[in-house]
């Protein structure tokens, strides 16, 4: 959070001016917390779920995620798989929401989560059995298209691939170097 180092200089010697530029830092810090953002830095990564749930049937499925001290903020996520070592997943943002129902057809997926804030990195992942062993749940009803490539989220750009940390899932794992954007209005350079 941000720590404004004179203030108490400021403080002393002029106290308008330090109650003006306390009450200027403690805005920002509350927007910061609100917000899951940190104006200094990378904000701290959420603790994964505790655990995750999922049922189907009908070609439903029902994905419920326990996390036992939710914090103002936190985003959920679901990925689910056709294949246990989840080559190609499937991101669900839930945003605050931590349960998911949906029509997903006749499959046998396996799943997993992870929370993550706005200005955060992504948390471990919280796997429906474990992570050396994802339990299938299968779908049954009719069978629904073959899911194709996946090309992630967030800011990763990599496709079918499993690297950890996780590249494409969540916002993307932030970059702690100044990136320059292209904005509309000209090139921002952000330091």
């Amino acid at each position: 959070m941000l720590t404004l180092k004179n203030l108490g200089i400021y403080e002393r010697s002029d106290p308008r001016l330090g109650e003006t530029l306390r009450q200027i830092q403690d805005a920002i810090n509350q927007h910061g917390q609100v917000a899951g953002i940190d104006p200094t830095g990378v904000y701290p990564t959420p603790a994964a779920p505790a655990s995750l749930s999922v049922t189907g049937a009908n070609g439903f499925f029902d994905a419920v995620i326990t996390d036992p001290n939710p914090v103002r903020g936190t985003e959920y996520w679901l990925e689910w798989s056709t294949s246990p070592s989840f080559l190609n997943p499937r991101q669900i943002h839930l945003v605050a929401s931590r349960n998911w129902y949906g029509q997903l057809g006749n499959m046998t997926l396996y799943w997993r989560c992870f929370s993550q804030f706005q200005g955060s990195n992504p948390s471990g992942f919280t796997y429906f059995g474990t992570s050396a062993n994802p339990t299938a749940v299968v779908g049954g009803g009719t069978a629904g298209p073959a899911p194709q490539q996946t090309s992630g989220s967030g800011a990763g750009t990599t496709r079918g691939t499993n690297p950890f940390p996780p590249v494409g899932t969540g916002r993307g794992v932030l970059v702690t170097t100044p990136v320059a954007r292209n904005l509309p209005g000209g090139r921002i350079s952000q330091s």
